[in-house]
């Protein structure tokens, strides 16, 4: 049971190290990049924008309590700091 509980821990170890060393492999691929940045943050801000557009449905609908929209102004927040960054980026680059 030890050897099982050891062997788990390293192979869950191993796969978080894998995960890190690809999450900074692409975080220095994109500061190579700027329009590579510029498109992830762009993604980004569609992403937040369409989230908040299905809770703004589900609330219409009535599927969803009125309190779902409280989260809406931190995500226009994301939304607002992608599109800033990105288009700061856009304007470093030219």
């Amino acid at each position: 049971m030890v050897i099982i509980i050891i062997l788990g821990v390293l192979a869950v170890s191993a796969l978080i190290g894998f995960a890190a060393w690809r999450f900074i492999k692409s975080t220095e691929d994109l500061q190579a990049n700027p329009a590579k940045m510029r498109k992830r943050l762009l993604m980004l801000a569609v992403v937040y924008c369409s989230c908040m557009v299905m809770a703004i449905v589900e609330v219409l609908r009535g599927t969803r309590p009125p309190a779902t929209l409280v989260g809406l102004p931190i995500g226009l927040f994301f939304v607002w700091w992608y599109l800033r960054a990105a288009a700061a980026l856009k304007s470093k680059t030219k």
